[in-house]
């Protein structure tokens, strides 16, 4: 009768633990960005001929030069931006944007490629450097978490011998 006692026992308590794990986890806001995103290369300007064309359509007036980035970001500070590709691309609102690229418009990829670089891409500074900022503070934690552990653990220094207390 004991151990079924202990076992019930250990039973609900893992059962606990479990819940209260996966409650507490929910609790923790985390914001991470994956997908892709548009970024403005250089002025923007989109390259002839292309920029006669793009203006005498209206759906895509207002239109830039740019590329299309597959990205990895924690708190909308992106930490990896890979696979860029040269697009014209117009904003329809908030991180949604319409692109055109070699499908649509044949050499538009070397025209873009040429007239701005992938090195003019323009981030926002969080964008850019805000993963140092992120760094930095996750690297400022983990060394006061470890100043608090040794200083813990460090024996307190005995009175010296003949001093009066």
């Amino acid at each position: 009768m004991n151990r079924l006692a202990i076992k019930l026992t250990l039973a609900l308590a893992a059962f606990a633990l479990a819940f209260a794990a996966t409650r507490q986890a929910h609790a923790v806001p985390f914001i991470y960005n994956t997908g892709e995103d548009a970024f403005v290369a250089g002025d923007g300007s989109i390259p002839s001929p292309f920029g006669e064309l793009v203006e005498q359509n209206p759906e895509s007036k207002g239109a830039k030069a740019g590329y299309r980035c597959n990205v990895f970001g924690l708190f909308y500070a992106y930490f990896h931006w890979w696979d860029c590709k040269p697009i014209i691309f117009k904003e329809t609102g908030s991180k949604t944007f319409t692109y055109w690229d070699d499908s649509a418009l044949p050499g538009l990829t070397a025209a873009v490629e040429k007239a701005h670089p992938q090195s003019d891409i323009k981030l926002g500074f969080w964008q850019k450097f805000g993963r140092f900022v992120i760094g930095g503070v996750l690297l400022a934690l983990i060394v006061f978490g470890i100043m608090r552990l040794v200083k813990k653990k460090a024996p307190a220094t005995p009175p010296a011998p003949g001093a009066a207390g």
